[in-house]
């Protein structure tokens, strides 16, 4: 209950990626819990708040069951909704499930990517987060199957985000992504809503220029982050 007051308090914009270490949907947490969470979420619409679960079926029966279907993008323009995704079979399983979400910010994270994957309604994502496995016993990922995945991403418009290639964790390892001598760190654009992001924590993702105003082709209010943008498209407004 303490940590739901924390938000409350921030003032700036921040991203919070919630049950970072568990999941918001496991049998374990209750219906009172999750919604209590919701509220501050909708609280809150400053932050941009990820959920990542492998657990969709509950989640879609419980958002369902409380929040109506034509109110939800309003309520809950600052939340992306996710699964988790290593391998075909569990893509399978779990993406129909997410794109019943009355939403639009859904992505896919394919971490630990333990297979190649064929991501046939992929129009219908934002984002997808690539990874290998990390730690003592790690199972290798073939660059092929973050490659496959790029360019699906690429023909389709979605961001990709490679976030780690696997193996033994290291200070720099996400530095080492390097996927054909290159970084891919997009994010979808706006993470968060134009109308609530404050001067002061503006700062590009991609060139690391910080408290600056930024243009895109996506957003003219002028104060957008260009995370979106490829590195050399990464300007600051005169």
């Amino acid at each position: 209950p303490e940590k739901l007051k924390v938000p409350y308090g921030w003032r700036k914009p921040h991203a919070v990626f919630v049950c970072s270490t568990s999941d918001l949907f496991h049998e374990a947490i209750s219906d009172t819990d999750i919604l209590s969470i919701f509220d501050t979420i909708a609280y809150n619409r400053k932050h941009i708040y990820f959920i990542l679960t492998k657990r969709p079926k509950r989640m879609i029966e419980f958002l369902a069951s409380h929040f109506r279907a034509d109110m939800f993008n309003r309520m809950f323009p600052n939340v992306w909704f996710g699964v988790t995704a290593e391998n075909q079979q569990r893509l399978n399983e779990r993406l129909p499930l997410l794109l019943q979400l009355p939403s639009k910010n859904l992505y896919i994270s394919a971490e630990p990517l333990l297979g190649p994957l064929e991501i046939g309604p992929i129009r219908m994502l934002r984002w997808v987060v690539v990874g290998g496995e990390s730690g003592r016993g790690c199972r290798p990922m073939d660059l092929d199957w973050a490659r496959n995945i790029r360019n699906q991403c690429a023909e389709a418009g979605v961001s990709y985000y490679l976030k780690q290639l696997g193996g033994f964790p290291d200070p720099l390892h996400r530095q080492k992504a390097l996927l054909d001598g290159k970084l891919y760190k997009e994010f979808p654009l706006p993470l968060f809503q134009c109308n609530s992001i404050q001067k002061e924590a503006l700062a590009c993702i991609h060139c690391g220029h910080g408290k600056r105003h930024f243009k895109t082709d996506e957003c003219r209010c002028g104060v957008a982050r260009c995370s979106f943008l490829p590195f050399s498209e990464c300007k600051p407004v005169d």
